[in-house]
Order: structure tokens, then sequence, then C-alpha cells
């Protein structure tokens, strides 16, 4: 949008936990249709939000159009497992978000 308008042109994004399967036909989906943070009726209000395709074919225009493009990808893990304290899952998904932001913000580490 800031490109068609005209606008300041974007130096960084960073896109946390993107929605990539708009199908919802996974396990979870199915089962959960009532939990209280995360059930299916949400899924389906925010794919109706979401603009055009999913997390990784979005990777994929970027990569085409020249923007210099990470995607991680963590086999195993659920929509905000990185949430999950204790996890060695959970602590390498945050190292790696922290890895990313330094490297997209061009800022170092305090450490």
């Amino acid at each position: 949008m800031a490109r068609d308008r005209g606008g300041r042109a974007l130096c960084f994004q960073y896109l946390g936990v993107p929605m990539l399967d708009n199908r919802m036909e996974t396990a979870s989906m199915r089962v959960f249709t009532d939990t209280t943070v995360w059930n299916r009726p949400i899924a389906e209000i925010c794919w109706s939000h979401y603009l055009g395709g999913e997390g990784m074919s979005y990777a994929q225009r970027l990569v085409q159009a020249g923007v210099t493009t990470e995607l991680h990808l963590y086999p195993g893990t659920f929509h905000g497992s990185a949430g999950l304290p204790g996890a060695a899952i959970s602590q390498a998904m945050l190292a790696g978000v922290l890895d990313g932001l330094q490297r997209g913000l061009r800022v170092r580490s305090a450490a």
C-alpha cells in the first residue's frame, strides 16, 4: 500500500506467526473448534481478512521481486508455539526471531 500510494519505502517487515494454510484441513482445525485462544471459527475470520495467498507464497513473491527474504520453518511446531516457555524448540525459535530482527533492523546485540 505504501508503494501504491507513493508513501515511504519500507525498510523491514517481520511476519512473526503468519497463517500458512487456508484449507484448514489439519487434525487440529477439525478437533479444536471451541478452544479459548485459537479455534476454527477464529481462523475462518482471520482468513477472511487475510489479503491474498499464504505466507510461503508471499515469501516466494518477495524473493522473485528481488527483496532480501528469510523464511524460517520449524517442523513439529504449531501456530504460536514459540510462546511455550522452556521448550527447546521455543527457545530456538525466539533466538531466530532476535537474530532476524537484528539483521533486518541493522542493530547489534547488546551481549
